[in-house]
């Protein structure tokens, strides 16, 4: 039987098509600072960068819905509470509603002011908000605002914030007075109601985890692209904040060694005392020089690889089956070393520990994440005219590795994006290739 919504089922239709109307009303917005940051920022080069923007636009465009559909979700669950309760609740119905429509209101103002501001951080910094918004405010509130006024884009940022924030206001307005008025008088059976309460949460859900595979949306798809600039379009400002704060939380203070710590580590790792002299260089020992290796400077690989793929390669698994293959012959010719410790059990420790000589994983995104490193590993073979490469199987946003390596001595990363690219017959799974 067809009849009018009860309360609680037509505010549930209110605050499910004001977190609609909100969200295609952000997109646009965010949309729109993108548009303006390829016309500040790239040049014709953009051009050739064809397929490249179309993955970062894709990425950019789930984590615009995600993030609007997660925002909105306290003004879902409200109206889900309150459902099944019945005339007697009118007032509470509509409360609920009016909250809906000032949260909803705010988030979309937060997400206008947030995306420009963005935009000038980018064109400063040369990326988006990050930890150091956050560390930078350690300076005082009057010493962030001096230097934020008097950015060149300031002004122009300013009159770009009023024009958008009065075009949302008016937009939002218009939006809540259309939802009322065509829901006021709203008819459908119970059974259609509830058929369209589970699709419609089934859906909201799925659109606000941004993606149906094991893993949800979140900082590691960051990365869509090997190009710096391109990356910069997926994150808009209020995904940007979110999380530059979770890597300034996460991030620590890595206190600086005395001298007489790292004497006596020197001791206690050598067996001998350190000389008199500056004690850094001391950690260092350089071989005899080689004209042959000048003249014929060999490619140098590092394979790393986890450590369960080397019980393939013991004997004892050999002897029926084959399962070396053709790396059997390197495994007796060439230098193999079988008793052979990784730094730490976990991957991506061992990785920082061998490349960078860093003991802190959380280094490539904390503060001191775009501190240079003279222990890396790059930066010594880039220093002796190497071209350095590092390839790896998992996506380039895991842990900001790809832009960290990059920055301590690696010309290149090659990530799972990239080789998917390289290979199309490679397989992906929510770890990479």
């Amino acid at each position: 039987m067809i009849s009018k919504l009860s309360p609680g089922s037509l505010n549930y239709v209110r605050v499910m098509l004001l977190v609609v109307g909100s969200t295609l009303l952000m997109f646009f917005v965010f949309m729109l600072c993108r548009l303006s940051l390829v016309l500040l920022s790239f040049g014709p080069e953009i051009a050739t960068q064809h397929d490249e923007m179309q993955r970062a636009l894709m990425v950019a465009s789930r984590f615009d819905i995600a993030f609007i559909f997660r925002l909105n979700l306290l003004s879902v669950l409200l109206a889900v509470t309150a459902l099944p309760l019945g005339q007697k609740y009118v007032g509470l119905h509509r409360s609920i509603w009016l909250v809906a429509r000032f949260w909803a209101s705010f988030i979309v103002l937060v997400g206008v002011a947030l995306s420009v501001t963005n935009i000038v951080y980018i064109r400063f910094f040369g990326r988006p908000f990050d930890s150091f918004v956050f560390h930078g405010l350690g300076y005082g509130a009057g010493k962030t605002l001096d230097s934020v006024t008097s950015l060149g884009d300031f002004p122009v940022a300013v009159g770009a914030l009023l024009i958008l924030s009065i075009f949302v206001i008016w937009a939002s307005l218009i939006g809540f007075g259309l939802i009322e008025r065509y829901t006021q008088n709203m008819l459908a059976s119970k059974r259609r109601f509830w058929v369209l309460f589970m699709a419609s949460l089934i859906i909201y859900l799925s659109l606000g985890r941004g993606t149906l595979t094991t893993f949800p949306l979140s900082q590691k798809h960051l990365i869509a692209s090997s190009m710096s600039a391109v990356n910069n379009l997926v994150p808009n400002g209020l995904v940007a904040i979110y999380y530059g704060y979770q890597d300034f939380r996460r991030s620590k203070d890595f206190d600086l060694a005395s001298d007489d710590q790292g004497r006596k580590l020197f001791e206690e790792f050598y067996g001998v005392p350190p000389g008199p002299s500056s004690l850094f260089s001391q950690f260092f020992t350089q071989t005899r020089k080689s004209e042959r290796l000048k003249a014929d400077p060999p490619d140098v690989v590092l394979n790393l690889v986890e450590s369960l793929g080397q019980g393939l390669l013991l004997e004892r698994f050999n002897a029926f089956a084959p399962l070396a293959g053709a790396l059997a012959p390197h495994l007796q010719q060439d230098y193999y070393f079988q008793n052979f410790l990784p730094a730490h059990n976990d991957t991506q420790k061992s990785v920082l520990s061998l490349l960078i000589n860093s003991e802190h994983s959380e280094i490539s995104y904390s503060s001191h994440q775009y501190i240079k490193l003279e222990t890396s590993a790059a930066q010594i073979f880039k220093r002796s005219g190497y071209r350095t490469i590092f390839i790896y199987a998992g996506f380039e946003g895991t842990k900001n590795r790809s832009d960290y390596f990059k920055r301590q001595g690696f010309d290149e990363f090659i990530g799972a994006r990239q080789l998917k690219k390289l290979y199309p017959e490679m397989e992906m799974s929510v770890w990479g290739g």
